[in-house]
């Protein structure tokens, strides 16, 4: 049976450049190379869509169904209209459809449940997160969790609203050229530590330059996560002055750049339902710090330093491991080989077989 698949706009419009709208362009780019299948994409406005990934879908056909001004994207129904063919809606972020039709399948992926453990945010922004993850949940035919992780929190928190649902546990993948990348022999003499993504708090990025104001030589290379935040650019000018570098829209290219040249990557999350830059720098030649819990510990196995939790006292520690030349060189040439396995080749195969799962489980 040929596959109709449709995919929304909404984590492009929510994000310009982001890991989730990152691991969507090529789950969408993958799919519309893929000769049993038939690509389209829901778009919810006629405006220009600013985000870096989208930009970059030049051959695939886009239908707008209905315009949503970006300050309610995440909490309105997308409308879709029914279709003489069979197809299945994969949404991008947590959204549902505004009626279901006996010939339409839908699917969300799980991407993690910060909301409900109170990690990310608090207060009405979060319940209004999670009423309408709730609805996405309930409305979907079809969950895809990113880890084992998210899988068990999934669980924990909607177990009672997903007994009948088909549920996968399918990891994100990597691009080729994070993979294709050759190590950098020089790196390790490099004095650049990365922090890479979101400073929310749970991300513990205070920490991070708490504990890099007692080592001289390093510089901190803060990629992505937008504008600095007015207080953070006082704690960096009060303790690392003139020893940060901030790239807040950077490339792919720029970032494998990043990770390929530097001493390291300190990733010191609270918790993660993935964790995709701690596989990126992996599979560029970059040893990781990272805290062993929730998907991190999972997702980086053995193959990167684990700290117990965000504290100076750990990271210092680790970065000490890190300097003894053959200590840091073992790690990379086995994260890298490790990495390998995060590729969009298995991840399009599994999600293939779970979409398929799903139009089949009715005929």
């Amino acid at each position: 049976m040929r596959l109709r698949i449709i995919y929304d706009d909404v984590i492009f419009r929510l994000q310009r450049v982001g890991g989730i709208s990152s691991v969507f362009f090529h789950i969408i780019s993958i799919f519309s190379k893929d000769c049993d299948v038939d690509v389209g994409l829901i778009s919810t406005t006629t405006f220009e869509i600013d985000n870096l990934y989208w930009q970059r879908f030049t051959n695939i056909k886009s239908i707008v169904r209905k315009y949503v001004p970006l300050s309610i994207l995440q909490f309105t129904p997308l409308f879709l209209y029914p279709s003489i063919h069979t197809t299945l809606v994969h949404f991008t972020y947590y959204n549902f459809p505004l009626f279901k039709f006996k010939n339409q399948f839908f699917v969300v992926t799980i991407h993690d449940l910060g909301y409900e453990k109170k990690i990310m945010q608090s207060g009405f922004k979060r319940l209004v997160n999670i009423f309408f993850k709730k609805i996405a949940i309930l409305r979907a035919d079809g969950i895809i969790c990113v880890s084992n992780n998210t899988y068990i929190d999934l669980l924990k928190y909607y177990g009672k609203y997903v007994k009948k649902k088909s549920i996968k546990v399918i990891y994100n993948g990597i691009s080729d050229n994070f993979i294709n990348q050759t190590i950098n022999s020089k790196s390790a003499d490099s004095k650049n530590i990365l922090f890479v993504g979101s400073r929310q708090g749970y991300k513990n990025f205070e920490k991070v330059v708490s504990s890099l104001s007692s080592f001289e030589g390093y510089q901190l290379v803060i990629l992505g996560g937008g504008k600095l935040s007015i207080n953070h650019l006082k704690l960096l000018e009060s303790l690392l002055y003139n020893r940060y570098t901030v790239l807040s829209d950077i490339s792919e290219k720029d970032l494998i750049f990043q990770y390929n040249s530097a001493f390291c990557l300190i990733y010191p999350s609270s918790y993660e339902g993935f964790g995709l830059p701690i596989i990126e720098a992996m599979a560029a030649g970059c040893p990781v710090i990272t805290c062993s819990n929730s998907s991190l510990i999972e997702i980086a196995e053995g193959y990167a330093v684990l700290i117990p939790r965000a504290e100076s006292i750990y990271i210092k520690n680790a970065i000490f491991m890190l300097e003894n030349e053959t200590y840091r060189r073992g790690l990379v040439l086995n994260a890298k080989k490790y990495s390998s396995l995060f590729n969009w080749d298995s991840t399009h195969v599994k999600m293939k077989d779970f979409y398929r799962e799903l139009v089949s489980s009715r005929s």
